[in-house]
């Protein structure tokens, strides 16, 4: 006969997750993991708390000077290895912004890709409202905001100078402001709202927003038996 297989009474059952990601698991509360990054939370100039969050796609992007109206000044710096800042309001993130800010990290790259989308459309749609026969400030329009203004080109006329986490929430994740200078107009720059991968709009700096999305509706809640 077979032995029967033996269990060990002492061992215990390994307990059930609730659900929660590597962003929830902080080694600390005054850290933030972001991907591979684990950032320490500092007093921010902007925000009341800022991290020091790697994001190479998004910081290479810079203001070409040949497309700089006189009056841009030197509000741009032409390279850094870092945004300004990014940051958020509030003691700490919540569970909701710490999910925002890894995914971002990690999916800088294609999220960078559909923000330089989302200026040139915008800047396109200035340029389609008119208005713009007048400027006649060097370089020109149709050097500082060509018609029908591709990624690559928006690439060259824009730079960002922080993300800001929001205390918006949709879904456990925070919407993100990305803030920065457009050689279009130096005085008001552009607000890029994100929610993921997703750009909620494009607008001037300040301006106040609203996700116009329909939310999923709750899946019901049976009761328990």
């Amino acid at each position: 006969m077979s032995k029967s297989r033996q269990t060990n009474p002492t061992k215990k059952a390994k307990p059930k997750t609730s659900g929660a990601t590597d962003d929830d698991r902080m080694p600390d509360a005054q850290t933030v993991v972001a991907g591979k990054q684990v950032l320490n939370l500092e007093a921010g100039d902007c925000f009341d708390w800022s991290v020091k969050l790697k994001l190479p796609s998004l910081a290479k992007l810079f203001i070409r000077p040949k497309y700089k109206e006189r009056n841009f000044g030197e509000k741009a710096p032409p390279r850094r290895g870092f945004l300004d800042e990014v940051g958020g309001y509030g003691s700490a993130p919540t569970p909701a912004a710490r999910r925002a800010i890894s995914y971002l990290a990690e999916n800088e790259a294609a999220i960078c890709a559909r923000l330089l989308r989302a200026a040139a459309d915008y800047s396109n749609e200035l340029r389609a409202t008119g208005g713009w026969s007048n400027f006649d400030d060097p370089p020109g329009i149709e050097n500082v905001m060509p018609r029908a203004m591709t990624p690559d080109q928006a690439a060259e006329r824009i730079w960002i100078s922080r993300v800001g986490v929001t205390t918006k929430e949709r879904d456990g994740m925070a919407y993100l402001e990305v803030d920065g200078e457009c050689a279009w107009d130096p005085d008001h720059g552009f607000e890029v709202v994100l929610h993921g991968d997703r750009v909620v709009g494009v607008f001037q700096q300040g301006t106040g927003w609203v996700d116009r999305r329909p939310r999923k509706p709750k899946a019901k809640k049976w009761p328990k038996r």
